[in-house]
């Protein structure tokens, strides 16, 4: 499942249309990596987060040692890295992956990044604070958690949800 998401953000990104090759981004420091806990306060009022803001990003081409090619990987924005690690409320279309694993979308699948021309920042995994519930394919859903980015795996999309719930 993996190869296959690759090859399309591969695919979807090799026209280069998307791409910004001026100058490399680099991490920040304080910026945790990719799948570590956040700090983020749950009593903290979430933060209204809209897919035009997730969408203002822009592209270098990168190699990647351990998928041994290059793909595009993402910059985001000082907004985004200002709301990496906080808690949000985002609302989309639920795609299933899996029995268990879901993305949330900006557009319905039949026009979702994996099918239609929608870019990979259009949709984020959802890391559920209580697995178990299942979601019909494109549930329109509002949905709280913990904003993470990601910076430098190419086996992940570039945004996760983490301890997602509805509120």
């Amino acid at each position: 499942m993996l190869i296959t998401l690759k090859c399309l953000m591969l695919a979807l990104l090799s026209a280069g249309s998307l791409a910004d090759n001026s100058r490399p981004e680099q991490v920040p420091a304080m910026v945790k990596k990719y799948g570590e806990e956040t700090d983020a306060l749950r009593s903290d009022p979430a933060l209204k987060l809209t897919w035009r803001t997730l969408l203002s990003i822009k592209y270098n081409l990168k190699y990647f040692e351990e998928i041994k090619m290059e793909m595009y990987a993402p910059v985001f924005s000082d907004t985004l890295k200002k709301l990496d690690g906080k808690f949000v409320e985002v609302e989309g279309y639920v795609i299933p992956l899996s029995a268990t694993e879901y993305v949330l979308s900006a557009s319905p699948y039949a026009s979702c990044f994996f099918c239609g021309k929608a870019s990979p920042a259009s949709v984020m995994n959802l890391r559920f604070e209580k697995p178990g519930k299942k979601y019909n394919m494109d549930a329109f859903v509002k949905f709280q958690g913990v904003l993470q980015l990601n910076y430098d795996d190419p086996n992940e999309f570039y945004y996760a949800l983490v301890n997602a719930k509805e509120p």
